[in-house]
């Protein structure tokens, strides 16, 4: 793995200085293209060198990956390192190292305390009692309580509810746009805990269900509106139509409805009933945000707060991969405390959480796919801090790490 990956850096780190040849390049494109991981990887790097600064320097074997890497590059470019300077010469290091390790881990996760060095986890060990992670799946409930179960593995099959027609295909529910129907049939998509789904709905939009999530629409929007209800977390990447605005009605923590107006956008609502606030996040386009008698408008990166006893807060400058990483199947923290991550976790790996006296809410940044092991995850915590974690079934007890003296 490292040889290959002290390639890929190197190719990496000429892109970046601008010396890679057409030939080269064709190698690097080559890699980009063979998974979105490695895209999104190059992407980052060309965007975020500090965070992978901050990953080189914090790996535990960091010394021993320097010098190998700077002794592979001297030999390769030593008449090219001699003109450039030690300086561009570590620079070149720095960025490769970084590379090949984040293409050996896969993953990183690093501690958030200012008296502490931040480590990154290595996650390859054995256990014998662990949970897997949830499934795309979820329920269907059509206009006369029937139920439909929905995942990839069922084939196709056509639903007939009244008037309305659609079909189960590929884990996906597809509805017949030229059905006329005489009344508005509703519809509810449903996950539990430890599911996610996606849909599309009726005028082309977009909808993804996070666990323990619901969502009811009309099977056929009609009138001048396009009104659906939700709980939990969805994202919606909504079909522009100027004449029927599209609303989105969840209850607020007092129990009073709040409202999300569009046109056309993409956002993401968590409004879980568990949780203190009603988060709703613009990414594209515009929404007003309604509460009582309180309208809000927000914009692109912005996000509207909303709780019982506080008029609308709106927060500037939101990292909108942080809060919508879960709808591409990924733990994303950012400077999160132990009680909040392990809420996520319980969520999605249906597990109940445990806390002996005197454990520490820490705070962890840190992103790993939604796809491994509950074990897994622990693990880097486990490797971050002085934290333990015994999973016991649907059980984890969370306490601290015996220390031998």
């Amino acid at each position: 793995m490292l040889d290959r990956s002290s390639k890929i850096a190197r190719l990496v780190t000429k892109y970046l200085d601008g010396s890679i040849d057409a030939e080269e390049l064709v190698l690097l494109n080559q890699w980009r293209n063979e998974s979105p991981e490695n895209e999104d990887l190059f992407q980052r790097l060309l965007n975020d060198d500090y965070l992978f600064e901050q990953i080189a320097y914090s790996y535990p074997g960091r010394k021993q990956l320097f010098s190998k890497i700077r002794e592979q590059i001297e030999q390769e470019e030593a008449e090219e390192m001699l003109e450039a300077g030690g300086s561009f010469l570590w620079r070149k290091v720095l960025v490769a190292a970084s590379v090949v390790l984040l293409l050996a881990i896969g993953a990183y996760w690093l501690l958030v305390d200012d008296n502490k060095e931040a480590t990154v986890a290595d996650t390859q060990p054995a256990v014998t009692n662990d949970v897997a992670p949830g499934k795309y799946k979820a329920k269907l409930t059509l206009s006369d309580g029937t139920v439909v179960i929905l995942d990839s593995a069922h084939a196709q099959k056509k639903v007939q509810d009244g008037d309305a027609a659609l079909t189960i295909m590929d884990g996906k529910v597809v509805y017949d746009a030229g059905a006329n129907t005489n009344k508005v049939l509703y519809h509810t998509l449903s996950t539990a805990v430890g599911e996610s789904f996606a849909t599309e709905l009726s005028d082309g939009t977009k909808v993804w269900l996070n666990s323990e999530s619901s969502i009811t629409y009309p099977v056929s929007f009609v009138g001048n509106a396009r009104p659906v209800s939700m709980k939990g977390e969805a994202y919606f990447e909504v079909a522009k139509d100027a004449r029927r605005p599209f609303t989105v009605s969840v209850d607020g923590p007092d129990g009073k409805a709040c409202e999300i107006g569009v046109v056309g956008t993409h956002f993401n609502i968590m409004a879980y009933a568990d949780e203190p606030l009603i988060l709703a996040t613009l990414l594209e386009g515009a929404i007003t945000v309604k509460k009582d008698n309180a309208t809000r408008l927000l914009a692109p990166g912005q996000q509207a707060l909303l709780n019982a006893a506080e008029p609308i807060k709106i927060v500037s400058d939101v990292n909108t991969d942080v809060v919508t990483a879960w709808k591409d199947q990924t733990f994303y923290f950012k400077s999160d405390d132990l009680r909040t991550i392990l809420k996520h976790l319980g969520r999605w790996y249906g597990i109940e959480v445990e806390y002996k006296e005197n454990v520490p809410n820490e705070k962890f940044s840190g992103m790993i796919s939604r796809n491994k092991n509950l074990s897994e995850v622990l693990r880097m915590l486990e490797q971050s801090s002085d934290l333990h974690f015994d999973i016991q079934g649907n059980k984890v007890i969370v306490g601290l790490r015996k220390t031998t003296k």
